[in-house]
């Protein structure tokens, strides 16, 4: 990564920006799909009735819980990936920098 300070300030904005848009989303999506289960729950006329349409509802709401989980936790670990390399970068300039500073014996 031979990027300048300020680039490297900007990519790790960005991506947080990033996490907390999808994070948002997933969110939205999650509360919408336990309002789905919720009222598929409600809406049950018969304690036991079981058609397609309501398998298809289940199906949807285990699909919309599935998407949630994998939208956080890919753009979570972007992010992480990202902090972590950003700041072995900067860790290796100290060191460098260090070295240059320490007198030749």
């Amino acid at each position: 990564m031979g990027q300048s300070g300020s680039a490297q300030l900007t990519l790790m904005a960005d991506q947080y920006s990033l996490w907390r848009t999808a994070r948002a989303i997933a969110v939205a999506l999650y509360l919408l799909t336990i309002e789905a289960i919720f009222g598929f729950i409600v809406g049950i006329e018969g304690l036991f009735a079981v058609s397609k349409f309501y398998l298809f509802v289940w199906c949807l709401a285990i699909l919309g819980l599935g998407v949630t989980t994998l939208i956080i936790r890919g753009t979570y670990s972007r992010l992480c990936f990202t902090l972590f390399s950003l700041l072995y970068v900067a860790c290796d300039k100290q060191i460098v920098s260090r070295k240059d500073e320490e007198p030749a014996p």
